[in-house]
């Protein structure tokens, strides 16, 4: 970590903030300080409409790439 200290961490993943691992990492002191893109917190880890699944996805890769 000290030869990028100046770098922001970022976690990125396609479940919803509350499922994945960002949830699991969350627990651990390396993961404090990490900036999570995520789709927002849900009850399922699918829209279940593919309209809405692919702006989802679009979104997550714009933040993604732009940070």
């Amino acid at each position: 970590w000290d030869k990028y200290s100046k770098a922001e961490r970022v976690w990125v993943q396609e479940e919803p903030r509350n499922m994945g691992a960002a949830t699991f990492l969350s627990r651990y002191d390396i993961f404090d300080g990490v900036k999570t893109i995520a789709r927002k917190s849900s009850a399922s880890p699918a829209t279940g409409y593919s309209t809405q699944h692919k702006r989802e996805q679009k979104e997550i890769l714009d933040k993604s790439f732009n940070i």
